[in-house]
């Protein structure tokens, strides 16, 4: 699993392009990779895009991610936009871990301008 981030200035977020196979310790890696770059830049908006990732987390990796958000530097209050190919059970179930928790901003979308376009939103509120 490779990444790159970026500061994407139209959206005021940090852009993650994640390509491979995805991997639970990885996946750890990148977000805290990402909310270092965050945190030089005061940015709490994240666009994480996974269309050309595969593979699958288990339902335990999933809840235990979701429990760990904090843990990782996450804030109930940032605005997450998770992109995947294709609308997947996996997807609806890390939503819905999330929102049980709290996490009411974290949101997948299976289009790109979509994501983009709800974390414009999300961001003009501020």
């Amino acid at each position: 699993m490779e990444w790159e981030i970026s500061f994407n200035e139209y959206l005021k977020a940090i852009e993650a392009k994640v390509s491979g196979t995805r991997k639970v310790e990885l996946t750890v890696k990148m977000v805290k990779e990402i909310l270092e770059v965050s945190g030089k830049l005061g940015v709490n908006s994240y666009l994480v895009d996974f269309t050309k990732t595969e593979g699958q987390f288990t339902v335990i990796d999933i809840h235990r991610n979701v429990n760990r958000l904090e843990e990782y530097g996450l804030s109930k209050s940032d605005k997450i936009a998770l992109v995947a190919r294709y609308p997947a059970l996996e997807n609806d179930f890390t939503e819905t871990v999330a929102r049980i928790n709290g996490w009411e901003s974290l949101k997948y979308f299976y289009n790109l301008d979509e994501a983009c376009s709800w974390l414009k939103t999300q961001n003009s509120k501020c």
